[in-house]
């Protein structure tokens, strides 16, 4: 949706209403439902109010807005609340979509060691690319018994964490987090030549201190309940977008 008007959320405005910023110069920002309903347009630019998914102008046949002779808009029913957001920047985003499974059992987390090439040496959850039209589901299944020989039902998983990735000069990615506490099979290493190890680590502060800091970042925002958090962006450590999704006492930075 493009717009050559900027959007704001104006304290006092009911139920979420934005108020319009007509090339960068606040119009008359009404406090109440009533003075909203006549608020001053000015007729050369787009529509200030969104009803649904529907973005018109003045002057446009649009079922929501209607303008008088005098110059000002009125609408014919309340606004649905709705997120307006800024101009877009750039091309679209085709992030890379990764899965980690997390297999918990008695307050231990499986990791896997990576052998040679990126990352050598460094601690990560059995995790991978989702294919191509293969379900998120279907991808984190197929890396834990691709990986260390565990099959795992797809009503015994548990999305915990998401995660929004971006270093520079690498494609950004985002990592579904799942948890499952049930699984077949004992877990061993099926990849030798691309996992020099597997092993147990406690959650509560028992995690090596080389992990991969993506994996790491996800895996400690799924122990604080954490369920969204960007890394990179020009962020020096995880940031939480969500807030907890029950108590904890444990940080991000730990």
């Amino acid at each position: 949706m493009h717009s050559d008007a900027v959007h704001a959320e104006q304290p006092g405005l009911p139920g979420g209403y934005h108020a319009p910023l007509l090339c960068g110069v606040p119009t008359e920002q009404p406090q109440s439902i009533e003075r909203l309903h006549t608020a001053k347009l000015t007729t050369a630019s787009s529509i200030c109010y969104i009803q649904g998914e529907t973005n018109a102008a003045p002057g446009r046949n649009s079922p929501d807005l209607k303008a008088n002779q005098s110059g000002t808009a009125s609408l014919a029913k309340p606004c649905r609340p709705r997120s307006v957001l800024p101009a877009r920047m750039g091309q679209p985003q085709r992030p890379i979509v990764d899965v980690h499974l997390l297999l918990v059992r008695d307050g231990q987390i499986l990791l896997t060691q990576r052998h040679g090439g990126y990352a050598a040496g460094g601690w990560h959850a059995p995790s991978g690319k989702v294919d191509t039209e293969e379900s998120i589901l279907d991808a984190v299944i197929r890396e834990g018994f691709e990986e260390v020989g565990v099959l795992v039902k797809p009503t015994d998983l548990r999305c915990v964490h998401t995660l929004h990735v971006h270093n520079p000069g690498e494609q950004p990615r985002i990592g579904w987090f799942f948890e499952t506490t049930r699984w077949t099979g004992e877990p061993v290493n099926r990849e030798p030549d691309k996992c020099a190890a597997i092993g147990w680590f406690t959650l509560d502060g028992g995690l090596p201190d080389t992990m991969i800091p993506y994996p790491k970042a996800g895996i400690l925002a799924y122990r604080a309940g954490i369920p969204f958090s960007i890394l990179g962006w020009g962020e020096p450590t995880p940031r939480p977008i969500s807030p907890p999704t029950h108590p904890t006492t444990s940080a991000l930075t730990t």
